[in-house]
């Protein structure tokens, strides 16, 4: 599923690749194509500090785009993601 959720992102950013496609808090967003570039350089990111296909990744994020191009990068190199609200306070995590 994770495969065709990022195949789908591809052929929307071809299609329409200056169109809104994930928005953050205020006036921050990202076109389809700028998620695109954005998940391809973020996923680079991941495996050159050595996460491989099928590891873990806990994801703390406060701000809702950052979550969004973060989960999607690690969705697009194969990682297991593991959401976590920054809000939560660590005695519970």
């Amino acid at each position: 599923m994770s495969d065709a959720i990022i195949h789908r992102l591809r052929e929307l950013a071809q299609a329409a690749p200056a169109s809104p496609s994930l928005k953050g808090v205020g006036d921050r967003s990202l076109t389809r194509a700028e998620l695109a570039g954005a998940i391809d350089t973020l996923s680079a990111s991941f495996t050159h500090c050595g996460v491989r296909e099928s590891d873990c990744v806990a994801i703390v994020v406060a701000d809702n785009l950052g979550f969004g191009l973060q989960f999607l990068a690690a969705v697009n190199a194969g990682f297991c993601v593991v959401p976590f609200n920054a809000l939560t306070p660590p005695s519970t995590v």
